[in-house]
């Protein structure tokens, strides 16, 4: 968010253009610089649209988010004081997607992973989110436990590719009760695709038709386990060449090929090891989704 104010304007009404800050007055909150706009000498502030990010106070309606911060300005400093300081709200106002909702969550539970082409051309980023509603707008919290029985909405979007050019395809996802891809028990959830018909029911919302993936998954848990991990494999495609087939590229983290999400089980639920490790469908999606998203760029 940026707020800018005349400097010309500033000094005929007595007050330091110098002395522009927000509701928190740290080091780390203000940053504050010098724009020309329309051909006049602007003093400019910037704020991060986020949650809990140097006093800011985040509201919403059903189809908006609202992000205010307070502006502050002093008056020129002198031996008399003669005004009080100027103060005034800025508020901005961005539409509730499956990604400006995280910006209003202090600890959402999601992966991101950076995503370079084949050519080396370029540095994409992926961030796959666990929802708790429909509309993919509802963030689950690392600290929020998982209800017996719901519904879990994976959401998956590139926000720095070219939409026009680009669309976002999952091409498989598996579960194992592991943290471990090659787990004997895992259980297929998305296979070219589309929704596999693996035991555990699985919806593909949205895919490969633009830069935002959407997959519904019941939940379900390991017979003995109290956690399930969730890995995809994605990529971004050309949308002149079509979005079919599989294609599996690298991450530009060379350190690591993913990311870790963790979501916690219902409070009082346990599953008790019976030497079983099948999925037992419809029961509980429970404490981890580890998402390793892999694309190739063509």
């Amino acid at each position: 968010m940026e707020s800018s104010i005349s400097k010309c304007q500033l000094e005929a009404l007595g007050y330091d253009y110098n002395s522009l800050h927000l509701n928190n007055n740290s080091y780390l909150c203000n940053y504050t610089y010098p724009k020309v706009m329309n051909n006049m000498n602007m003093s400019s502030v910037q704020a991060k649209a986020a949650e809990g990010w140097c006093g800011n106070i985040v509201t919403q309606d059903s189809s908006n988010i609202y992000i205010s911060n307070t502006l502050y300005i002093e008056p020129v400093a002198g031996p008399l004081i003669t005004k009080n300081p100027l103060s005034y709200n800025i508020t901005c106002a961005y539409n509730l997607t499956m990604q400006t909702s995280l910006n209003i969550s202090l600890h959402p539970v999601l992966s991101t992973i950076h995503l370079t082409p084949e050519n080396g051309t370029g540095v994409f980023t992926v961030i796959m989110a666990a929802y708790k509603d429909a509309t993919y707008t509802t963030p689950i919290q690392q600290n929020e436990e998982v209800d017996v029985g719901s519904d879990v909405y994976l959401g998956l979007f590139s926000s720095d590719a070219d939409g026009t050019v680009f669309a976002l395809r999952v091409d498989s996802c598996l579960a194992t009760p592991t943290n471990d891809q090659n787990d004997a028990n895992a259980v297929q959830l998305v296979s070219a695709g589309s929704a596999a018909d693996d035991g555990v029911q699985t919806t593909v919302v949205q895919n490969g038709v633009s830069l935002e993936a959407r997959i519904k998954i019941s939940s379900f848990a390991f017979q003995g386990y109290p956690e399930v991990y969730i890995f995809c494999n994605v990529d971004l495609c050309n949308k002149t060449n079509g979005c079919s087939g599989s294609r599996i590229g690298r991450s530009a983290d060379s350190k690591s090929s993913g990311l870790g999400i963790n979501l916690l089980l219902q409070d009082g639920v346990n599953y008790t090891s019976s030497g079983y490790h099948t999925a037992a469908s419809w029961a509980v999606l429970a404490a981890s989704l580890l998402a390793f998203l892999t694309f190739k760029l063509f």
